[in-house]
């Protein structure tokens, strides 16, 4: 129980760190394959009927079921039961093989992963209609092209409520939770590979936080380990960095040549760093900052190939990590079952893994999400909204301590390079019935003056031209409920430029001239960030 309490705090923190509806159809079980269209793949992945080791429920006789959903325990690739299966499943997929070979008649296939853990089957070279020929083989439950998935991309703990987790001060439904900053935990990062001798990975953070590693002092996984056939002695792993693994296709070298994967890793479970830029230094921090990490680089400069990424999700299961970070994706997939990394994230779910990843960037429209963001069961994240906004103006109301230099967000339209001064005038104080400004005003209500007018109801382009139309010099508009300002649209088309502010400091300069004359200033500022 308390391995699963920490599980679910740390899930907690890193649901915060990665930044949602497709209809689903049921697997048929059938011997048809799934081809979809794609622009000529060079390989195809074969999925076999037999279950992986990680949902392996020991149906077969002679075989021992190997899914911790069976078995209660965390899986153990070196366990005698995993060990005897996965035999088992090598022997078939080499039977398939043979087949494929003979089907196609011939003898000098070209087999780039075989996966038994999370997914059964391999990738092999061959043509689109070399792959239609295999629903003659037996034993094939689907084929899948080869695909190809893109990469999707200082304040974020403390907006965000983390550090309350890391103190212990949160508070849940029912009770206190448990405080964590990731210890005892292990994220793997399937992305573009990770900068190994980055401070957010080393093994003593600038907190003074010094990790343990799970494993045991001096025991690495994948490429720092010297039992394994990719050992590679100038990768140095730490008792943070347990281990990182890299793929024929993603360049075989698991330093990080694109940055995703360092953004990602250290945006996840980087070290608390005290960073330094032009002189100014800063604490910055990855969400959950004492778990360890274990990466795996699946891309390239042309994206992350399909083979890597099973091969990846493989080895993240035997490698006994809590929870896979996948901020990687494509356009969104109308059907899970279509999709061979999909379904090798939900039989690694079934292993005890937690898949999290992200919304992506891609979609129909709004609101829709990408592959694998859509499968039911992944964990997906997206950004709703931030504490930062960019603004290139301020407006101050004389005589108001409190409302002096308040930053505003400019709508799209008439650019003002001078200061705008004049008396401020609320529409609800001139026509309480039009106090968002949707009806025109009387014939020069604002004249020589800055309006302010509630958001609602209508466009920002009427509220804009309303206020012109009546001899505004500037438009005002305050949010209409609690958040931040935020750019409008639709105000290119009028002669006075406009600028919103969020509810509370329009309520405020509302009451700051109720019944009295003062003046507003709007001045213009470098952009910079809120």
């Amino acid at each position: 129980m308390k391995y699963r309490t920490r599980l679910l705090w740390l899930l907690i923190l890193l649901v915060s760190a990665v930044a949602s509806t497709a209809a689903f159809a049921d697997s048929s079980g059938s011997n048809e394959l799934a081809l979809a269209e794609t622009a000529s793949p060079s390989y195809f992945i074969i999925m076999l009927k037999d279950a992986p080791l990680a949902t392996y429920t020991g149906n077969i006789r002679s075989f021992a079921a190997t899914s911790p959903s069976v078995t209660g325990a965390k899986f153990d690739i070196s366990s005698a039961a995993s060990q005897a299966y996965q035999s088992y499943l090598l022997d078939a997929q080499d039977a398939v093989l043979a087949n494929i070979s003979n089907t196609l008649s011939r003898d000098d296939l070209n087999v780039r992963q075989q996966y038994t853990v999370a997914f059964n089957g391999f990738a092999v070279d061959m043509s689109a209609s070399e792959a239609a020929e295999l629903a003659k083989v037996d034993g094939i439950a689907q084929v899948f092209p080869g695909f190809t998935r893109y990469i999707e991309t200082d304040v974020s703990p403390a907006f965000l409520g983390v550090d309350q987790i890391w103190s212990g001060a949160a508070v849940g439904a029912n009770a206190t939770i448990t405080q964590t900053m990731g210890e005892g935990m292990v994220v793997g990062i399937i992305d573009t590979g990770i900068n190994m001798d980055h401070p957010s990975f080393a093994d003593v953070g600038d907190d003074g936080y010094d990790h343990t590693n799970p494993l045991g002092a001096g025991n690495y996984k994948g490429w720092c380990n010297p039992a394994d056939p990719d050992f590679d002695a100038a990768l140095v792993c730490n008792d943070k960095l347990i281990g990182v693994h890299s793929y024929p296709s993603s360049g075989d070298n698991p330093e990080d040549d694109n940055g995703h994967g360092s953004h990602t890793g250290s945006t996840t479970a980087g070290n608390q760093v005290d960073a330094t830029l032009f002189g100014f230094t800063k604490r910055i921090s990855g969400m959950a900052p004492h778990a360890n990490i274990i990466a795996y680089d699946v891309c390239s400069g042309t994206g992350c190939q399909g083979d890597s990424i099973l091969a990846a999700i493989d080895d993240a299961v035997v490698d006994g990590v809590d929870v896979i970070n996948y901020s990687i994706g494509a356009n969104a997939s109308p059907n899970p079952w279509t999709e061979a990394d999909e379904i090798a994230y939900l039989n690694a779910t079934i292993a005890g893994v937690l898949p999290v990843t992200s919304a992506g960037n891609a979609g129909p429209g709004v609101s829709t999400v990408g592959s694998p963001a859509g499968a039911p069961w992944m964990m997906t994240v997206a950004n709703m909204t931030h504490n930062r906004q960019m603004t290139n103006a301020t407006v101050s109301v004389a005589g108001e301590a409190a409302l002096q230099n308040i930053p505003t967000i400019q709508g799209d339209g008439t650019p003002f390079a001078a200061s705008i001064t004049g008396d401020l005038s609320y529409a609800g104080h001139v026509d309480a019935a039009n106090v968002e400004g949707c009806n025109p005003f009387a014939a020069g209500t604002f004249t020589g003056k800055i309006a302010l007018i509630s958001r609602g109801s209508c466009t920002f382009a009427t509220k804009s031209q309303n206020a012109s139309d009546a001899g505004a010099i500037a438009l005002i508009v305050h949010n209409n409920r609690p958040g931040q300002a935020f750019s409008m649209s639709g105000t290119d088309n009028v002669a006075i430029p406009a600028f919103m502010v969020d509810q509370t400091t329009g309520v405020a300069m509302a009451a700051a001239v109720d019944g009295v004359v003062k003046q507003a200033t709007i001045a213009p500022v470098g952009a910079y960030v809120i």
